[in-house]
């Protein structure tokens, strides 16, 4: 059905295709921003973390594809679910408790700490509303954005820092997983071909 030579290099089509995903991925899920005008490098440096780690892992992949391999990338497969599902964990914890989401499905990183004029703000945006209280989230898009005039910048930042680690974290965890399956699967059937 399909030509030999792409037969004996599917494993290689598959993972320049997680690889390129992965990448491509940062684009439909992307990371939390620090404030809504946010122009900062973050989003390019996030992709090229990325595409950079996930390249790195291809030399070991060229190194290590003999038969014998196929038990380290099953082993580095189960690892990397282990630890992806861990970051994906935490990376869901902290969005929800340190961002709110903003229009056009941006997503701010918030502080822990409200100012005091915030906090009265916030009260009479509820009254104004005619609802008991607001959330985070409502109170933002109320002051168009403008978290640093809501909690401390400097909480801001280590927050907004710490997601945006666990978010390339995740990615990358992923991608490992799926690379390390692929190759997993490349190595084992390398004998049973030869064989």
């Amino acid at each position: 059905m399909f030509p030999d030579y792409i037969k004996s290099k599917w494993a290689g089509f598959a993972q320049a295709a997680i690889w390129i995903m992965a990448i491509a991925g940062t684009f439909l899920i992307a990371p939390p921003l620090l404030n809504r005008n946010d122009t900062s490098p973050v989003t390019p440096l996030t992709r090229f973390i990325i595409a950079g780690l996930i390249a790195i892992i291809f030399i070991v992949i060229k190194k290590r594809s003999a038969h014998k391999d196929y038990r380290l990338w099953y082993r580095v497969a189960i690892a990397s679910f282990i630890i992806c599902l861990v970051f994906i964990g935490l990376y869901a914890v902290t969005r929800n408790n340190w961002s709110v989401k903003f229009y056009n499905n941006k997503v701010l990183a918030t502080g822990k700490t409200m100012f005091a004029e915030a906090v009265e703000q916030k009260k009479e945006v509820a009254k104004k509303l005619g609802l008991p209280f607001v959330d985070d989230e409502l109170f933002v898009s109320a002051r168009e954005g403008d978290t640093q005039l809501i909690w401390p910048i400097a909480e801001i930042r280590t927050h907004f820092y710490i997601m945006f680690c666990l978010y390339v974290l995740c990615v990358i965890g992923v991608a490992c997983f799926i690379i390390s399956i692929i190759q997993s699967i490349f190595c084992y059937e390398k004998d049973n071909s030869s064989a």
